[in-house]
């Protein structure tokens, strides 16, 4: 399972499979892990003095071409080099850090969500900062370590012009990552990861001018008050973390009894919030073996094989769940088979499924955008426009919580009518 993967393993694999080393970090959460290595592969990046006396990176590559020849370096580096080196260059590593979980992270969360609509942003902030924090820490120390390894190996300048570069070489791959991770945990497109990214990282050019700018800019008792409230608010996203993995705990503790199939389903459901698909089937599987009739895993089955395009295998498990109950959920489940079908190119299918649906539930937004565009593929363009037209009208006179929910299905019919017309 992930969690038994060594936190320096997610690190390594940063640099050749991002993508899956960015969904493991975000489901673990490692805040310390990647907070330690942050702070240490950013002190040794940094590590040089503000004057033009030797510096980290320049004693580094001095002790590795030299070393062989005088083994009293070595002890004389790590003896008196790196301890000065890390005291001088704490500050310096500090506020980059500081910035990047303090500004960075929240605001990437706030734009995503008005983006994907997907929590309020309270609930948001609460459930994602430590997994989103944990993700871009990792990515900075990476990007630290690529850009480097290389500076550390092949150059050798003490110029200004060398410290500069230095200073923002790691900045693009940095920003780089942050895109990727966002398109995976949001599932945005890479315009709009790059649009939520560029307004985050707005707060970045601060990291650059140290000290000086933040207490020449910012009075000493704004930030005293904004220490004082966002400690307050960190602990009560620990808290809120740390009750959920106790939840978490107690359910596999639950999994143990063989006839409790419940157990072993809201664990499933853990694990498939937190992205961890393939823990989640192998839940979901064990709730059917214990009782063939645990209508909730077959339709969650069918989900996340819908979502890993896995159209047969969704069909399949939606099938099973109407075998069992035609009404389950409210008739629920065509929705999701009629999903599963214009997914997999069968809009005929996907028609008929979304029409079955809307005869119980006809003014289900998600459910009637779906079906205008199951409609235009068909090639019936009217009736697709006149669908889209009934889902903003529908969203619109919705009540206030309904609307936020739906919302999203509004803007998308509204962008497709935008389509239609250009």
């Amino acid at each position: 399972m992930v969690a038994n993967k060594g936190r320096l393993t997610l690190l390594i694999k940063l640099v050749y499979d991002p993508l899956e080393s960015i969904a493991d970090i975000y489901r673990l959460a490692p805040i310390l892990s990647a907070s330690i290595l942050s702070v240490l592969i950013t002190i040794m990046y940094n590590g040089r003095s503000t004057s033009t006396s030797t510096g980290l990176f320049s004693d580094l590559h001095d002790l590795f071409t030299e070393s062989l020849r005088d083994e009293s370096r070595l002890k004389f580096f790590l003896r008196f080099i790196l301890p000065n080196q890390l005291q001088q260059n704490f500050e310096r590593t500090a506020l980059p850090l500081v910035f990047l979980t303090a500004f960075l992270v929240p605001i990437s969360i706030i734009v995503a969500n008005l983006f994907t609509h997907r929590e309020k942003m309270g609930r948001a902030l609460r459930l994602e900062y430590t997994r989103l924090a944990s993700v871009v820490l990792y990515n900075w120390s990476v990007a630290h370590l690529v850009v480097g390894i290389p500076a550390l190996l092949f150059f050798n300048s003490r110029s200004a012009y060398y410290s500069g570069a230095l200073m923002f070489a790691p900045l693009p791959y940095f920003g780089l990552l942050v895109i990727l991770a966002l398109r995976k945990i949001y599932n945005l497109t890479f315009g709009k990861a790059m649009v939520t990214t560029i307004v985050a990282i707005v707060a970045l050019p601060m990291l650059l001018f140290g000290p000086m700018f933040l207490f020449s800019t910012v009075p000493f008792f704004i930030l005293f008050w904004f220490v004082i409230l966002i400690r307050g608010y960190a602990g009560e996203i620990l808290s809120a973390h740390r009750a959920r993995v106790r939840f978490e705990q107690s359910l596999v503790t639950a999994t143990l009894n063989p006839a409790d199939s419940s157990a072993h389903y809201n664990l499933g459901r853990i694990y498939q919030q937190r992205g961890q698909e393939a823990e989640a089937i192998n839940c979901f599987n064990k709730a059917l073996e214990i009782n063939s009739d645990e209508i909730d895993a077959y339709y969650q089955l069918g989900r996340i094989a819908r979502d890993q395009q896995r159209y047969s295998d969704a069909i399949l498990a939606f099938d099973a769940v109407v075998q069992r109950d035609l009404n389950y959920s409210q008739q629920e489940v065509w929705r999701e088979v009629g999903a599963t079908y214009y997914a997999a190119g069968q809009y005929a299918d996907a028609s008929n499924a979304l029409e079955r649906f809307l005869r119980s539930r006809p003014s289900d937004a998600e459910g009637m955008y779906r079906y205008g565009l199951a409609l235009f593929q068909l090639g019936r363009l009217d009736d697709a426009v006149t669908q889209m037209k009934d889902v903003i009208e529908t969203v619109q006179n919705a009540p206030a919580f309904k609307y936020r929910i739906d919302r999203r299905w509004m803007i998308e019919a509204q962008s497709f009518l935008r389509s239609q017309t250009a």
